[in-house]
């Protein structure tokens, strides 16, 4: 199908154009034209091509309940420094070669910088290609499958020093992410791991307020009905008069 044309803001000051990969579901992010909330709530596969990202230095995907696939192409972002995903049906989260390996902003805040948020509790495969998310130092693990297959190509995750997990992660799949990224090939150094149920932090530049669109999802190809907001009548209280009280002489 067509591209979608539409003249709206996007991410961090940026716009992204979206391609219907088939009907309804999946979605392919291939240039600067519309917003990523401009993607159905229902949609179940996202890809962002080359360079479709640049520009964005935060990032947080949180909106898709149904989402099983997130592609990001080689080199689809230049530089991020905050990624949050949470996706309940997560089950593919992928970054090809050189995705997030540029240095990232001056604008360095320690507490809030280079991390990555991982709320996926189906993930089954997760991969990082050569030279990825370079800027990322921290992983915060909320959630992830227990049984991930991780793998990381070389240079990929290089900075990494920390890895923060909830009560709801198994550390053998922390010691096995921990263990993959101190034996891939340019990371240096030793990746500590801390368990943390803290509050996420929040990103260093604050992402675009969005309203979810009130759209229920598709039982046929056809284009997804909005519903009509519901208008109650006001309720008008009749006034209480009372008699005036007269005393006797």
């Amino acid at each position: 199908q067509s591209a979608t044309n539409a003249n709206y803001a996007g991410i961090a000051g940026y716009a992204i154009s979206l391609v219907p990969e088939s009907i309804s579901t999946e979605y392919i992010v291939d240039n600067i034209q519309v917003k990523l909330d401009m993607i159905p709530s229902w949609a179940t596969k996202i890809t962002f091509s080359e360079g479709s990202l640049n520009g964005v230095n935060s990032l947080v995907i949180d909106r898709f309940p149904k989402l099983k696939s997130l592609i990001f192409e080689d080199y689809a972002v230049l530089s991020i420094e905050y990624l949050e995903i949470t996706a309940p049906l997560l089950e593919e989260l992928v970054f090809g070669a050189g995705s997030g390996s540029g240095s990232g902003s001056t604008r360095r805040l320690a507490d809030a910088l280079g991390r990555l948020v991982l709320n996926c509790p189906n993930l089954k495969t997760f991969i990082v290609g050569e030279g990825c998310l370079e800027s990322i130092e921290v992983i915060q693990i909320d959630a992830i499958g227990e049984n991930v297959r991780f793998e990381v190509g070389p240079n990929g995750l290089k900075n990494v020093n920390k890895i923060e997990y909830s009560s709801e992660v198994s550390e053998e799949v922390v010691t096995m992410m921990k263990a993959t990224i101190e034996s891939t090939e340019g990371h240096v150094g030793e990746v500590v791991i801390e368990r943390n149920d803290l509050t996420t932090l929040p990103p260093t530049t604050e992402a675009p307020t969005t309203v979810t669109p009130t759209t229920e999802d598709p039982t046929t190809t056809e284009d997804p009905t909005t519903l009509p907001p519901t208008t109650e009548a006001p309720t008008t209280e009749a006034p209480t008069t009372e008699a005036p009280t007269t005393e006797a002489p």
